[in-house]
C-alpha cells in the first residue's frame, strides 16, 4: 500500500522486518559475542548483524537512517522524512531468551513526528503496524486484525512493567491506582500490548532511553487510540540531534489521568 502523503510501502518495511527477524533468530540459540557500550547496557553480534540488514534494505528509500547501533547522529539534516530504527529492543530479554524482543522500525517526517512504524516479535511471530491516519493492526502468522486501545480506566487496570528494571516513580503510580503488573520486555512490544488492549499503562520514567525505544510503536498506540507524552504531559518529537528522552514516557490506552492529548 502506498500512500501519497508517506512514500513508502508498508508491506516492503514489513518483509523487512521479518527478514530482520530471520537473522536475529539464526543467532537466538547459539553461542554469540556480547560486548557492553557506554551506557553500560549490551549489544549482541545479533543486534549489528540486524543493524546491517536493515540499514542496507532500507537504503533502497533515499531517507536518512538513524539506528541504536549507528552511533551517528548526523542524520538530523533537512531531509522530510527519516528512519528510527532499533534493531533488537530487548536485548536483555534476548539474551535470557524470554521471547521478548522485537525488531523496530519507524518512520518520522518533517514535523519530528512518527508517521509510519512496524513492531515485529520474531520468537512469537507476531507482528504490528501502523501508518498515520489507516489504523493500527495486529498479525499473527497470516491472520491479520485492526487493533484498538481497551476502554477500561487506569484506575484498577493493567500495568506492563520492566522485567530488568523498574523505577520507584513506576512502582508508586501502580500502587496509587491499584494496578496489576504485568512484568515483560522490550519497550516497543509494552506499547504494541497497549495498543491491542492487553493493559491500559506503561511508563518509563527513566532519562537513559533513546528515541528508537519509541518511535515505531508511537504510531501504532496512536493509531490505535492511545496516546504517549513525556512525564509533564507533553508530545514527544523525535529531535535525531538529541536522542536521548530526558524526561522519560508514558503510555496510555488514552485515559487522560496522567498523560494529556494534545
Amino acid at each position: 500500500m502506498t500512500l501519497k502523503s508517506i512514500p513508502i510501502e508498508i508491506d516492503d518495511i514489513i518483509d523487512i522486518a521479518r527478514a530482520a527477524g530471520d537473522v536475529a533468530l539464526t543467532f537466538y540459540n547459539a553461542s554469540y559475542a556480547i560486548e557492553q557500550k557506554r551506557d553500560k547496557s549490551p549489544v549482541t553480534a545479533a543486534d549489528m548483524a540486524v543493524h546491517r540488514l536493515v540499514t542496507d534494505k532500507l537504503s533502497r528509500y533515499s531517507f536518512p537512517v538513524l539506528s541504536e547501533e549507528g552511533g551517528d547522529t548526523s542524520v538530523a539534516s533537512e531531509s522530510e522524512y527519516i528512519w528510527i530504527i532499533d534493531p533488537i529492543d530487548g536485548t536483555k530479554d534476548f539474551i535470557q531468551k524470554t521471547g521478548d524482543f522485537s525488531i523496530m522500525i519507524g518512520l518520522i517526517d518533517s514535523s519530528r513526528c512518527a508517521v509510519a512504524g512496524v513492531v515485529y516479535a520474531p520468537a512469537m511471530d507476531v507482528l504490528y503496524y501502523a501508518i498515520r491516519d489507516t489504523g493500527a493492526f495486529l498479525q499473527r502468522g497470516s491472520v491479520k486484525e485492526r487493533i484498538f486501545v481497551s476502554k477500561k480506566p487506569l484506575k484498577g487496570g493493567r500495568i506492563l512493567t520492566s522485567r530488568n528494571h523498574l523505577g520507584t516513580w513506576e512502582q508508586d503510580i501502580a500502587r496509587l491506582y491499584s494496578m496489576r503488573p504485568i512484568p515483560m520486555g522490550s519497550a516497543g512490544l509494552k506499547m504494541c500490548k497497549i495498543a491491542a488492549g492487553e493493559a491500559e499503562l506503561y511508563i518509563n520514567s527513566s532519562d537513559k532511553s533513546g528515541i528508537w525505544d519509541i518511535c515505531a510503536g508511537d504510531v501504532i498506540v496512536r493509531e490505535a487510540g492511545g496516546n504517549i507524552c513525556d512525564k509533564k504531559g507533553r508530545r514527544i518529537f523525535y529531535n535525531c540531534a538529541n536522542t536521548k528522552l530526558r524526561n522519560g514516557y508514558i503510555v496510555t490506552n488514552g485515559d487522560m489521568t496522567l498523560c494529556s492529548r494534545e
